[in-house]
């Protein structure tokens, strides 16, 4: 008992300061209002922080000590064990890799889900515009409410995957990418490192892009919500798997049949159908900056591959799917 209150106290520790550490860094957050949609304002609210760490620390009592299994040691006490073996340990690294990825993820994930909910909330209760059209219903409206509902679905899956971690559920982590360069790669798609990446190549996409008029807008964002849809798929069948850095299994159904990374290129052909309408107001220079983050999601991929093909079972699916993104072309 004294133990695992130890463990307990100690692990307490890591999920404040990583919580904390998102407070100090003014990267900001992202906020809705009926007026100007999603936007970005400065700084996370040292109530929310304090309300999800002290939701975190309750839960991980069930969930982070990790006795999941009877008779299991908790993966935390052998890290604390094992400490000064790291670099001849493998298991002790897998640990520590893990939590790294957990305590990185998780105060993103969950805060995302929170706020989203809240924004799908005050867009069903709170809209009372009437529209001229059904066209422009939709395109001022519902396109976005079902976007955020889309991302919040995803996020589910997202925060569930960060938090669990069970045989029962076949969501196990077996290794953790151990590659500095991997790591490097999917970080600069997330706070606090996007933050500074974008100042230098800033993205020009918009969900809420206009295409010229009503009716080709409207076109565009049916479209846009099949391709949405798809990742929405992807997310959905890796289930309990999901989890950026991690193999917990391979998963060789639904869209992962026909491509390696479907949730990758959905998301690139949302980015780059509305960066078209940003040609008009920048110059055609802006693709650049498309280019290379269309670079960083290629060479992610690369790098989830090169880390999953120690395991047998992704050499073999890797041979009865060829294609990474675009069947019969990459």
């Amino acid at each position: 008992m004294k133990s695992f209150f130890k463990t307990y106290l100690l692990e307490m520790l890591l999920i404040w300061g990583a919580l904390g550490g998102y407070y100090l860094f003014p990267f900001g957050e992202y906020v809705y209002s009926m007026e100007n949609g999603l936007h970005f304002e400065e700084n996370f609210s040292v109530e929310i922080l304090f309300y999800l760490a002290t939701f975190y620390s309750l839960i991980s009592i069930f969930i982070m000590i990790g006795k999941v299994n009877k008779g299991e040691e908790s993966k935390f006490l052998y890290l604390l064990k094992n400490i000064g073996k790291i670099k001849g340990d493998s298991k002790a690294k897998n640990i520590l890799l893990f939590f790294g990825v957990k305590l990185f993820f998780i105060p993103l994930m969950i805060p995302w889900t929170v706020e989203f909910a809240i924004y799908i909330y005050y867009m069903v209760v709170g809209n009372d515009v009437v529209y001229a059209t059904w066209i422009e219903y939709f395109n001022n409206y519902l396109f976005l409410l079902l976007t955020y509902i889309l991302g919040f679905i995803a996020l589910l899956y997202y925060s569930f995957g960060y938090l669990i971690e069970s045989n029962a559920l076949d969501s196990k982590v077996k290794s953790v990418e151990p590659t500095v360069f991997g790591w490097i790669v999917t970080l600069i798609c997330y706070p606090l490192f996007l933050t500074f990446v974008t100042r230098i190549i800033p993205f020009y996409t918009d969900d809420m892009a206009f295409f010229k008029n009503q009716e080709i807008t409207f076109i565009v964002r049916v479209c846009l919500l099949l391709v949405m849809s798809f990742k929405i798929w992807s997310i959905a069948t890796l289930g309990a798997k999901c989890s950026n850095l991690t193999n917990r299994g391979i998963v060789t159904k639904g869209p992962y049949k026909w491509v390696r990374h479907p949730h990758y290129l959905a998301k690139l052909v949302v980015w780059w159908v509305t960066l078209i309408p940003a040609l008009a107001l920048f110059d055609y220079w802006i693709i650049g900056t498309m280019i290379f983050w269309t670079v960083v999601y290629v060479l992610r991929a690369l790098t989830e591959e090169n880390h999953l093909k120690s395991d047998k079972n992704y050499v073999a699916y890797c041979d009865q799917v060829k294609w990474r993104f675009i069947p019969f072309v990459f």
